[in-house]
């Protein structure tokens, strides 16, 4: 599907209403791939509570087209010691239906 780039909206977030779609675009990464280093897919729950320990610290972007959530992206720390405070790791996750059409770089 080739997007038109002015239907392209970014919201910085209100994820209770989001996050069953955000769950669903990650789900094929855990099952289908190796990158999260997840063997099942978190609950709900789970991932509302991962989302909430982001948000204290990092942004959390969604990528919406024709008001349908299509990528997120999300900073975090890497390790959790002093020296380390300065360093976050950037993930970028996409619908794969939307394939092809630059969303993450479009994200960050």
């Amino acid at each position: 599907m080739k997007l038109k780039k002015e239907n392209l909206i970014f919201l910085d977030l209100q994820l209770k209403k989001m996050l069953k779609k955000i769950l669903k675009i990650y789900e094929p990464y855990v099952e289908k791939t190796t990158i999260t280093f997840e063997y099942e897919v978190p609950s709900a729950e789970e991932f509302k509570g991962r989302i909430r320990e982001i948000l204290k610290e990092y942004p959390y972007i969604i990528c919406e087209y024709e008001n349908e959530i299509i990528g997120y992206a999300y900073a975090h720390r890497i390790w959790s010691r002093a020296a380390y405070q300065w360093d976050a790791e950037l993930s970028v996750y996409t619908d794969g239906n939307y394939a092809g059409n630059g969303i993450g770089k479009k994200i960050v």
